[in-house]
């Protein structure tokens, strides 16, 4: 199979027009036609249909444009990983990130400097984004690895997950807040103010909704919804509104003092509402990591261990007993 036969097809499909098709890939119409004749000869079944909406895949297309699109993937990374054995410090990793500030202002910042200082050429493409955005980016071949929720979902067969660092939800509001006054508070107390959630975290509100419920108490006043923590954060330090964020979105602001973090009065409350969950490396199955994707993953596992990123929250929160081991390949990444 001619490779350049399935890069013609993707751009058909992506463009919606043979005319549109052609100019892009600076071919004659009549020769891109062709092209897709062939690529339907060989499979013996029709790829392409023309529609009101111009041409779209049929069913047997949409399976070929999936596999095509991890074959220009997989051609790349070829690539990258030939310029990374010549010579090391070059080539391209692609990888996906949670939206945490406290990972991406910590960690990622001393586990990428080291490959391209000096005279490196390698470049590290970040892109941010929920699970949701992120796996289909990983399924296609846009990305080598993300780090984000580990879960058991239906991709289980097609994508490897390793336990990186255990990430929980947590309640904020500024320094001085009447709240701060207590101890601890309750789900009560809490309703009385206004809130701000994630709207990328839905999880979140829909457990803070669930318990309201069962306790028949409602929230009295306003709702904020965003995908920006950092709106939230500007918008916690000049009122007395109730933060609901991942505790790794508020990191630093808890170290600093800026904000603060409320402990609930009932531990039960605070297990089904603040639930933890793990954060981690996810990546295919069928897909070799490259040399450079590897080196960067090991710089990650290290510098969360360094920085207090562990799993062990995991353990205290679902057992209350005696911290999970860590994984050796993360145990053997901290002492190399």
């Amino acid at each position: 199979m001619d490779a350049q036969l399935l890069q013609r097809f993707v751009t058909v499909v992506e463009s919606g027009s043979l005319n549109k098709a052609a100019k892009q890939l600076h071919i004659s119409q009549p020769s891109l036609s062709r092209s897709i004749q062939l690529l339907e000869e060989h499979y013996a079944v029709e790829l392409l249909r023309r529609s009101s909406r111009g041409i779209v895949p049929t069913a047997f297309g949409q399976a070929v444009l999936r596999r095509a699109k991890l074959v220009q993937s997989e051609l790349r990374h070829l690539q990258s990983e030939i310029d990374g054995l010549r010579d090391l410090a070059m080539g391209e990793v692609n990888v996906g990130l949670p939206a945490g500030i406290g990972l991406n202002s910590r960690v990622l910042p001393a586990a990428t400097l080291p490959l391209v200082s000096g005279k490196s050429k390698l470049v590290i493409n970040y892109v941010i984004g929920t699970r949701e955005k992120l796996l289909p980016l990983l399924r296609q071949g846009d990305l080598d690895f993300a780090i984000t929720s580990i879960a058991n979902d239906e991709f289980a067969d097609e994508l490897m997950q390793e336990e990186l660092y255990a990430e929980r939800g947590a309640i904020i509001v500024r320094k001085g807040h009447p709240l701060t006054r207590q101890t601890r508070v309750s789900l009560a107390q809490l309703g009385k103010y206004p809130w701000a959630v994630l709207s990328d975290s839905p999880h979140m509100e829909r457990n803070l909704r669930n318990i309201a419920f069962e306790k028949n108490f409602s929230f009295s006043r306003g709702f904020i919804r965003c995908q920006s923590s950092r709106l939230i954060k500007s918008t916690l330090l000049d009122s007395d509104l109730v933060g609901f964020l991942s505790h790794d979105a508020v990191r630093n602001e808890l170290d600093s003092g800026l904000l603060c973090e409320l402990t609930l009065d009932s531990a039960s409350h605070a297990r089904d509402l603040l639930a933890v969950h793990l954060i981690g490396l996810v990546y295919r199955r069928d897909a070799a990591l490259s040399a450079a994707s590897l080196g960067l993953i090991g710089n990650i596992r290290a510098e969360c261990l360094r920085r207090g990123y562990t799993i062990a929250t995991v353990a205290k929160a679902r057992r209350g007993g005696t911290p999970k081991r860590l994984p050796a390949s993360i145990n053997r990444a901290a002492k190399s």
